[in-house]
């Protein structure tokens, strides 16, 4: 999901609940097109999504030796959505994309993380 930390996200031993989770689902919807007035050539697409899922039933630690910092554990089932934008660009590299994202929906506790950078496959 584009808009909150993605597997696994560390603050000195602290590791959040998703890497062992038992169960988890997540959706997503985009669309794509090619952007009016530029040319095809210069290889730009935007890009419009929806993204939800959750994480639960996680059985792993809450606290870490050595650190002051534990878990903040919610098997609820809290439902994470967000939509966005994007853009991407077919670059002699791979694929270069930029996506912006605001929280539909989160837990009080998610880092969210607006602005993302990606590369990759076509």
């Amino acid at each position: 999901m584009r808009q909150f930390w993605e597997r696994s996200v560390r603050r000195g031993d602290e590791i959040m609940a998703a890497e062992r989770a038992l169960m988890y689902w997540a959706t997503t919807a985009e669309l794509q097109s090619a952007i009016p007035g530029i040319p095809q050539e210069y290889g730009l697409r935007a890009s419009a999504f929806v993204d939800a899922g959750s994480v639960f039933r996680y059985s792993g630690p809450t606290t870490f030796p050595g650190s002051t910092q534990s878990l903040q554990l919610a098997n609820n089932n809290v439902v994470r959505s967000s939509v966005g934008a994007g853009l991407t660009w077919a670059s002699p590299f791979g694929a270069l994309t930029v996506d912006y994202a605001v929280p539909l929906t989160k837990a009080a506790y998610d880092v969210v993380q607006p602005l993302r950078f990606s590369a990759g496959g076509f």
